[in-house]
C-alpha cells in the first residue's frame, strides 16, 4: 500500500500525463484492491481528457470481479460494446471472469462464442466459470472443444473440471479428465491429485483413490493425507482412516483442524464410538490444540449415533 501512496504522489506532480500513466494508475488501484479508487481516477480520466482504451477497461472490470459488482461491470460491458472494445480477447476474458463470478453464467457463453482468438486463458476461464456454477455438463462438452482445438488445459481447468465429474457423478468422465491429466505432466499436481481422490471416493471407487495417494509418495502434503481420511471416512471405513492419521503422523507430517474434524465424521460414520471419545479427549488435553464449533458439532453426532 505504501507503494500505491508514492505512486499516487508522483502521479499528482505530473505536469503531463498520457493514457499509459492513467491506465497504470487504474491498473494498480484494481491489484491492491482500491477498486473505487480506480474508479475514481477513471472519471477523472474521462472528464480530463475522454480517451480510453481496453486496457482502462480490463482493469475496471476486474475491480468489479473482485466487489461482485455485476451491474458496473455491465454498464462497461456496454461501454466497450459501443467503443468496439468488446471483442479485444484480453477485455472479454475479464468480462467472462465477472459474469461467471457473478453468477450470471448464461451471458458468459454469449461473450465467449463472440471473441476472437481464445487462448488457454480465455478457455480456462470458460470452464472455470460452468464448473463452478453447475454447469458440469456444459463444461465438460466445453473441454472436449478445448481438446478438439489443441488447445492445452492446465491445473486450474483440470481440477474444476474433476470436480464437476464428481457432481455428475460420472465415473466415466472423472477416467477421461484423470487420462487427460496423465498427458499434461506440468498439471499433474498435488491439488489434481488431492481432487482425483476426493472424487473417485464420491464415485465409490475408493480403491482408486487409495492408489492415487499411494502413488504420491514423493508430493503428499496435508490436505492431501487429510483428502484420503475423509474418503475413507465417508465409506465408513474408520479404523483405516485412523491408519492413514497414524502414518501421516509418523512420517513427520502435522494434522490441522481439518484432520481431527475428517477423524471425528469417520469414526461416527462407522460407529467405532470409543476410539473417537478417545481421539476427542486427547485433542482437548492437547494446549497446542484449539477445539472449534465443528470439531464439537461432530462430536455430538458422534455420540447421538451411538445412542
Amino acid at each position: 500500500m505504501g507503494e500505491m501512496q508514492s505512486a499516487c504522489w508522483v502521479f499528482e506532480t505530473m505536469q503531463t500525463r498520457n493514457l499509459v500513466s492513467w491506465n497504470v494508475m487504474i491498473s494498480g488501484c484494481t491489484q491492491n484492491g482500491l477498486v473505487h479508487e480506480s474508479f475514481v481516477f477513471f472519471h477523472r480520466l474521462v472528464t480530463s481528457d475522454g480517451r480510453f482504451d481496453s486496457g482502462t477497461m480490463v482493469s475496471l472490470v476486474q475491480g468489479c470481479s473482485q466487489t461482485a459488482d455485476l451491474e458496473s461491470g455491465k454498464i462497461l460491458h456496454c461501454c466497450a460494446f459501443r467503443r468496439g472494445f468488446d471483442l479485444n480477447p484480453i477485455f472479454s476474458t475479464a468480462i467472462v471472469d465477472l459474469y461467471s463470478k457473478c453468477g450470471a453464467i448464461k451471458q458468459a457463453p454469449f461473450v465467449f462464442d463472440r471473441m476472437e482468438g481464445r487462448n488457454m486463458i480465455t478457455w480456462t476461464a470458460m470452464l472455470v466459470g460452468l464448473a463452478e456454477n453447475g454447469h458440469a455438463e456444459e463444461a465438460l462438452k466445453r473441454f472436449c472443444q478445448m481438446r478438439e482445438k489443441g488447445i492445452a488445459a492446465n491445473s486450474v481447468t483440470l481440477v474444476s473440471l474433476v470436480h464437476s465429474c464428481s457432481r455428475l457423478g460420472s465415473l466415466k468422465k472423472v477416467r477421461s479428465v484423470h487420462g487427460n491429466l496423465i498427458q499434461h505432466v506440468h498439471a499433474f499436481g498435488v491439488v489434481n491429485m488431492t481432487a482425483l481422490i476426493d472424487v473417485y471416493a464420491k464415485c465409490g471407487k475408493i480403491k482408486y483413490s487409495e492408489r492415487i495417494f499411494e502413488n504420491c509418495s514423493i508430493c503428499r502434503d496435508v490436505i492431501l493425507w487429510n483428502s484420503m481420511i475423509t474418503s475413507y471416512g465417508i465409506h465408513g471405513y474408520g479404523l483405516l482412516a485412523l491408519g492413514v492419521y497414524r502414518r501421516m503422523k509418523d512420517e513427520g507430517f502435522k494434522p490441522n483442524e481439518t484432520s481431527f474434524l475428517s477423524l471425528l465424521i469417520a469414526c461416527s460414520h462407522s460407529g467405532i464410538v470409543e476410539e473417537g471419545i478417545k481421539l476427542f479427549h486427547s485433542l482437548e488435553r492437547d494446549p497446542d490444540i484449539v477445539l472449534t464449533e465443528k470439531h464439537y458439532a461432530g462430536y455430538v453426532d458422534l455420540l447421538s449415533r451411538a445412542g
